[in-house]
């Protein structure tokens, strides 16, 4: 309720996807509120749920979209770590993937990696799930 009440100033569909990308969170959720943002974070999750089917092509957009900018990455990152949280409740597997994506998102920000390679390297993390 404390999100939604932050994040009144944006618009209504850009509050509401805001507010999912939140977790709790508003000045993050307001952060990744951008245009670069919600398009990262909408890219992850279509590619979250089309693994380990994902096409090439869907694979490279996501990763060129989670790159474009600071939001873009983390918008990207807290989206997959998000599904990967949730999937971890029901698969061991996703379980050890969440626990290397969240080692390489936060080697990412401590080492100042490059967001496109760190977004693959995310993105292998869903395939590890899907074994």
């Amino acid at each position: 309720a404390d999100t939604r009440a932050v994040l009144a100033e944006l618009d209504d569909a850009r509050a509401e996807k805001a507010g999912d990308l939140a977790h709790g969170r508003p000045g993050h959720g307001l952060m990744l509120a951008t245009d670069t943002g919600l398009a990262a974070a909408e890219a992850a999750r279509k590619l979250a749920r089309a693994m380990p089917q994902a096409d090439d092509r869907a694979v490279a957009d996501a990763i060129l979209l989670a790159g474009a900018d600071a939001a873009a990455f983390d918008a990207f990152a807290s989206t997959i770590l998000a599904w990967l949280a949730g999937k971890a409740e029901e698969q061991d597997t996703c379980a050890r993937a969440w626990l290397l994506a969240s080692r390489v998102a936060s080697q990412a920000h401590e080492l100042n990696m490059d967001r496109t390679q760190t977004a693959a390297k995310l993105v292998a993390t869903l395939k590890d799930c899907h074994v």
